[in-house]
């Protein structure tokens, strides 16, 4: 397969198109009058925050003290800590609420072109790859997601990286190869780990295809194989370069987290997308409503990518297949099964390799999805040059169930009075519109959807002698962007204002000021109103330590230890550092602090054991009096040393060279890549 693609034809009208779909698709978000709701901000953004802050006060941020009293922040897989687009953004403008919007429209924007580029690969039309790209960046998965940050920067780049390693099968270049470093670093560093572990499954399954198909070709067991390994020996040895930082930073963290363990139990509600939620790839809206039908967690239902693209999808299942349609309908199944619960869930989490650790196995649907808008637009691909009849009789079935559905809305209005007949109780006011929109019920939903698909429908079959790349296209766009800007009040967007939420980040303290020698149950704190906002505020006072455990995507083992056990309550009445039996005299003095190293004066008259409210982990080392001393476990998780009687001067400073050295070939070896694609990129242009 030869990547029918050219950047120079594309690049000046495909951005432009994409940017202005992106903002108005996801208006709601994009123009800062919506906060990203639940997870965004409480769990995803307290990591980039203290990032920004530590790097602006010139700090290296290798030690988070703010969350649960520490963890490793390059080990913290909800931070984005790998990605260069993170240090992009922390190191010049830094993280506040506006950034950390613009990110994610950044990532939105992104899928949406990366999967115009994969789709051109296929030499499909390019009007149909722009539809595929609003599909996939509009789709139930980006729209249901959009509170779980790294669910969608990983979608974002996956297909990048599909397009990347297809592009090495059709020639092994300098270009080829860099550009898949560079994709493949963005994906690993960006992506939840689930999403990570699919694409593992995927690439393994594209792999053998591949080498099927190689086989083919060339009509030889030996040479099929020889190309197979030599391309995926290309992908593994750029995975290695690139990806080397990321891969050891969260692989030194695994031990140590209560998330590096497999699942004792895959039986776990509210994780999966499960069967009755694929009602949604006709039905999108109604997934916000009746969670006793669904059984599961409203983010994860919603599996649309548009009525244009579910109609070919379906002619597709009918129609003859290409061997690509045949490998992404396998696809397409396996993905769909394991993304269930129940004792198929079980079955696959028993037999297969790494999906033990995948929490939300719902996260996984992304490769159906892709694979269903690849499968749509090959067949649209197809009907667009042979201009088939068979695909009217796909329109009058789903005609016949929308009708079906509308009918069953109108029966039961009588018990849930629609919402046309409250409509005078709608204002332009932001709060009266989002609690309007929040009183929908499941017969308001489907009466909504049922309509718009049914006018969307009928358009589309009275254009059903025109040129379907025409017409047809902007419709499909229209009304998938619809479907997302009708969904994202319930999934992806809460009552405040960006603005709102700035207000409340501006209230914590500048920089990395030393914390106070104060007790932990005396730190500041919030309401919980601010809580649900943003996340606790000890993630943004700048004190050390809260009174519980604070809920968090990463957490270490000894913190949660600590948590439950009997240390807790008298450990909140102690200073963030302070000797467990003092006497009379003993003082402790905090010299100086960052987030990587605590510099104390103490004076006792006795032997004392000094402790310091911060997590024990590999890589802190304690000097007293400039010699090394030996750091001990106190209280579950808190790190310790004995000293002397007298005075004593104590340094505690949490030191990974190998990380930071990481770090830097990281970042390096991205910019060196980026510098060669553009030198090959300027000798192209010469050229031609």
């Amino acid at each position: 397969m030869k990547l029918n693609y050219s950047i120079k034809q594309d690049s000046v009208n495909i951005p432009i198109i994409f940017a202005i779909i992106t903002i108005v698709a996801f208006l709601p978000f994009t123009s800062m009058i919506f906060a990203l709701k639940n997870d965004a901000f409480t769990g995803y953004f307290p990591p980039k925050f203290f990032m920004s802050e530590s790097i602006h006060s010139g700090y290296f941020p290798l030690w988070n003290p703010y969350i649960n009293y520490g963890l490793p922040q390059y080990g913290d897989m909800s931070s984005g800590f790998w990605s260069p687009i993170t240090w992009l953004i922390s190191s010049t403008i830094g993280y506040n609420a506006y950034t950390f919007t613009l990110e994610e429209a950044l990532y939105i924007f992104l899928a949406g072109i990366g999967m115009f580029r994969l789709t051109r690969s296929f030499k499909i039309d390019k009007r149909i790859s722009i539809l595929s790209g609003v599909c996939y960046m509009c789709s139930g998965y980006i729209v249901g997601h959009l509170q779980h940050f790294n669910w969608i920067s990983g979608a974002a780049f996956l297909p990048w990286c599909i397009a990347v390693y297809l592009n090495l099968y059709t020639k092994v270049t300098w270009s080829t190869v860099v550009n898949a470093g560079i994709f493949f670093l963005l994906f690993i560093s960006s992506a939840h780990p689930g999403i990570i572990i699919g694409g593992i499954y995927f690439f393994i399954f594209l792999a053998f295809a591949l080498f099927y198909n190689q086989y083919r070709k060339h009509t030889s067991l030996s040479a099929a194989l020889k190309k197979t390994v030599f391309v995926n020996g290309v992908i593994l040895f750029i995975l290695i370069l690139f990806c080397i930082g990321p891969i050891i930073g969260y692989s030194e963290i695994m031990p140590f987290i209560s998330r590096g363990s497999k699942l004792i139990s895959s039986n776990s509600i509210g994780t999966a997308t499960t069967l009755q939620s694929w009602i949604s790839v006709l039905f999108p809206l109604v997934t916000t409503k009746n969670e006793s039908f669904f059984f599961t967690d409203i983010s994860l239902r919603n599996c649309y990518f548009g009525l244009l693209f579910l109609i070919f999808f379906i002619t597709a299942i009918i129609n003859k297949k290409t061997n690509w349609q045949k490998f992404l309908f396998l696809i397409v199944i396996f993905f769909l099964l394991i993304g269930l619960d129940g004792e198929i869930k079980n079955i696959f989490y028993t037999l297969l390799p790494l999906l033990g650790y995948v929490r939300l196995n719902g996260e996984l649907r992304i490769y159906a999805i892709l694979s269903a808008i690849l499968i749509a637009a090959i067949e649209l691909n197809k009907y667009a040059k042979s201009k088939s009849n068979f695909y009217e009789k796909v329109f009058y079935s789903i005609a016949g169930v929308l009708i079906f559905a509308l009918i069953y809305t109108l029966f039961n209005a009588h018990e849930n009075k629609l919402f046309l007949f409250r409509l005078h109780e709608l204002t332009l006011n932001r709060s009266v519109l989002k609690e309007f929109i929040n009183k929908l019920t499941f017969i308001d939903t489907l009466f909504i959807q049922s309509v718009i698909q049914l006018i969307a429908l009928v358009w589309l079959y009275r254009l059903r002698r025109k040129v379907p790349t025409g017409a047809w296209i902007n419709i499909g766009i229209a009304e998938i962007m619809l479907a997302a800007l009708l969904n994202i009040p319930f999934t992806g967007v809460g009552k405040e204002s960006v603005q709102h939420i700035q207000n409340l980040l501006d209230k914590s303290p500048k920089g990395i000021p030393p914390p106070p020698l104060q007790p932990t149950d005396k730190n500041e704190t919030m309401s919980s109103l601010v809580t649900k906002q943003v996340g606790d505020w000890s993630f943004y006072n700048k004190q050390i330590g809260s009174v519980e455990e604070v809920p968090y995507p990463i957490r270490l083992n000894s913190s949660i230890n600590f948590f439950k056990s009997e240390y807790l309550k008298k450990c909140n009445s102690q200073n963030f550092i302070f000797f467990p039996q003092p006497h009379p005299g003993d003082t402790i003095k905090i010299v100086s602090f960052t987030p990587n190293s605590i510099e104390i004066e103490t004076l006792s008259g006795s032997e004392q054991v000094c402790i310091i409210k911060e997590n024990f982990y590999p890589y802190w080392y304690c000097y007293i009096n400039g010699k090394p001393a030996q750091i001990k476990v106190a209280s579950a998780t808190f790190i310790s040393v004995q000293v002397n009687p007298g005075n004593n001067k104590i340094l505690f400073k949490f030191q990974n060279n190998k990380i930071i050295f990481l770090v830097f070939w990281t970042l390096i070896i991205f910019l060196i890549g980026i510098a060669a694609l553009l030198i090959i990129q300027k000798k192209r242009y010469k050229y031609e």
